[in-house]
C-alpha cells in the first residue's frame, strides 16, 4: 500500500519553496542520523517538476533543512529552471544544497527542447553556471545532439 508523505519545507531539487509530495511504498527515517529513505516506486512532485526513482535518501542539517539528497535508478525526471524544461534519466542523481550542485552518473540522458545529451557523468554547478560532462570509456564518447536554426 502506498503511503503519501507531504513535506512542507524548502527542497532545493526544484528550486522553489512550494509544497512537495513524495509517494513511496516505504519510508524509513532516523532522527539520530537526520535522514530518511523512501523506497519502492518513489515519485516526487513539486509544481510541474517531478522525479521518479527506485530510492530517495534525504539528509537534513541540524535545523531540519535539507542538506542533500541522493536518488537512485532515476527512470524519469522533469526539472524546470527558469523558462527551460529538462527531462531525462540517470542511474543516480546527487544534489548538494550548500554547493548548489547536481551530480548525475550512470547512463545519463538529459533532453531540453531539441538538444540531447548522453554521458556517463555530469556535474552541474548552478551557483557559478559551470558544467562538466565525461564518459567513462575511451570507445564511448560524450554525445550531444542539437539542431541549428535554419
Amino acid at each position: 500500500m502506498y503511503r503519501k508523505i507531504i513535506i512542507l519545507m524548502i527542497f532545493s531539487i526544484f528550486l522553489n519553496a512550494e509544497r512537495i509530495e513524495i509517494d513511496a511504498k516505504l519510508f524509513e527515517g532516523s532522527k539520530t542520523q537526520q535522514s530518511g529513505v523512501f523506497s519502492g516506486g518513489v515519485s516526487v512532485k513539486q509544481g510541474e517538476s517531478y522525479l521518479k526513482c527506485s530510492t530517495l535518501r534525504i539528509d537534513l542539517d541540524s535545523k531540519n533543512k535539507i542538506k542533500s539528497y541522493v536518488a537512485n535508478l532515476v527512470n524519469d525526471f522533469l526539472i524546470i529552471m527558469g523558462n527551460k524544461k529538462f527531462t531525462g534519466s540517470a542511474n543516480e542523481i546527487k544534489y548538494d544544497v550548500a554547493k548548489d550542485t547536481y551530480e548525475l552518473s550512470g547512463k545519463v540522458v538529459i533532453n531540453e527542447d531539441k538538444k540531447n545529451l548522453m554521458a556517463d557523468y555530469v556535474i552541474i554547478n548552478q551557483s557559478n553556471g559551470t558544467y562538466k560532462i565525461k564518459s567513462n570509456t575511451d570507445d564511448k564518447p560524450v554525445k550531444i545532439i542539437f539542431e541549428l536554426p535554419k
